[in-house]
């Protein structure tokens, strides 16, 4: 029993020797640690009794100096500094961390190849004043020179960009951190006139289908052409169509304006702009114009001149006139002009020999006193109008029926008896005995 107890005693006094080296009875040495230059990469080792210290050179951490570790600091544009940023413990702190430190490690992991000896990422500070964010890339022992350089160039490349203001910025986890100073170069396309265009009230509202439907078919192909025109236009950014206003004519139009990076010369980029178009783009004839089509729009490029118009005027022998054939929208003048145009249209196709270049018929007007009619005739080319018209004459005086109509013998064009009174006169040489067909009634429509 008194063994057990010197033993209990003997065992109290060595636990008590060993926490207590300072006791004024016993002195126990310390081992330097230091001795061992535990501290790698240049760092300096402070000794404590029963362990060390390692003072890391910068680039350097760990308890041996073994990583290295880059610090980054990234100034922030979307991130406003509050109180709770400047704890490492507050949960907006650590949502932010994580967020950006897993896009990082996940971007590092997808290029191991390149960075074999990547450990972490670690988020040390939110500063203010500028607000942001500073933190650390952890890497295993020495890495080659220009490591840090690499990853910051893989990270602003693979990150998405975003422009602020005028900043450009990366997103990483939910933070926009600023990139490089942003200049946009805007070029505005004012007023380029439709030519098939029928503007509609949708057209007054950017978010309705019709205007964006057009506007992003157009903006589609001006992508395509700055893409196709890339060395010429390297900092293209976008195209936006801003309206379909209407000219003080009534004229519909398009305004919309394309978009660089960096500070350029407006005037310039839209001279270039514009001779690609008409350079490169087919013209498509619409009426007397020329254009160009930019999506479903075919754009004012300049008159069509090469054509000739052959204008006629017909007096109309069984048409009692009235106020609403002055107005060519209306259902009656509409109703007589097809008629007409339909006929002279099968007459001068069905005779290529003599009209090769026809192209159209337009009733321009009904008079009055005599009731007539006017039209236009057009032919591609450059033709002579009295021989033009002197040929469609015959043909109509060949090539139509005719019918008396009280004293006078008339043609039928369409639905309209017409007495040609300008260029060949009848004197009534068409027989009495010519009258109309039992099917077919003059009348007064």
């Amino acid at each position: 029993m008194e063994l057990i107890v010197y033993e209990m005693c003997l065992f109290y006094l060595l636990i008590n020797i060993h926490f207590h080296p300072t006791n004024e009875y016993f002195s126990l040495s310390d081992i330097n640690e230091c001795a061992l230059n535990p501290c790698l990469n240049g760092g300096s080792c402070i000794n404590n009794f029963g362990s060390y210290v390692c003072i890391c050179l910068t680039d350097y951490t760990g308890p041996n100096c073994i990583q290295t570790a880059f610090k980054v600091s990234f100034p922030t544009l979307d991130l406003t500094y509050t109180p709770d940023l400047a704890f490492n413990t507050s949960s907006k702190f650590q949502r932010h961390a994580q967020l950006f430190c897993n896009d990082i490690n996940n971007l590092m992991s997808t290029h191991r190849n390149r960075f074999p000896d990547y450990e972490d990422c670690v988020v040390t500070a939110f500063k203010d004043n500028p607000t942001r964010m500073e933190w650390e890339l952890k890497f295993k022992g020495n890495v080659p020179p220009g490591t840090i350089d690499n990853a910051k160039g893989l990270i602003f490349e693979a990150f998405p960009r975003r422009i602020y203001g005028d900043s450009l910025g990366i997103e990483i986890g939910d933070i926009l951190f600023f990139l490089d100073d942003y200049k946009l170069t805007k070029v505005s396309i004012p007023d380029a006139m439709l030519l098939n265009f029928t503007r509609s009230p949708e057209f007054d509202n950017n978010r309705s289908i019709e205007f964006q439907t057009n506007a992003n078919l157009l903006c589609a192909d001006v992508d395509t052409i700055m893409k196709n025109n890339a060395d010429r236009f390297p900092n293209y950014v976008e195209c936006k169509v801003n309206s379909f206003p209407v000219g003080p004519d009534g004229t519909p139009m398009v305004n919309y304006e394309i978009s660089f990076e960096g500070d350029q010369n407006p005037a310039q980029l839209k001279e270039d702009f514009n001779n690609i178009l008409l350079r490169d783009l087919p013209k498509e004839r619409f009426d007397r114009w020329l254009g160009y089509r930019l999506g479903d729009l075919l754009v004012y490029y300049q008159n069509f001149t090469d054509f000739t118009e052959v204008p006629l005027k017909f007096r109309v022998l069984n048409l009692t006139f009235s106020n609403d054939l002055y107005d060519s929208s209306s259902p009656r003048f509409r109703l007589h002009a097809e008629r007409f145009c339909m006929d002279i249209d099968r007459l001068l196709n069905g005779r290529k020999d003599l009209f090769p270049t026809y192209e159209k018929c337009k009733v321009e007007r009904f008079g009055n006193n005599p009731v007539n009619i006017e039209i236009l005739l057009e032919f591609m080319g450059q033709l002579s109008i009295p021989e033009m018209q002197q040929l469609v004459a015959t043909v109509i005086f060949e090539d139509t029926p005719r019918y008396r109509y009280e004293q006078v013998v008339g043609h039928l064009i369409g639905d309209l008896l017409v007495y040609y009174a300008d260029l060949l006169l009848y004197n009534y040489n068409v027989p009495f005995g010519m009258g109309y067909p039992s099917c077919f009634c003059f009348c007064d429509c």
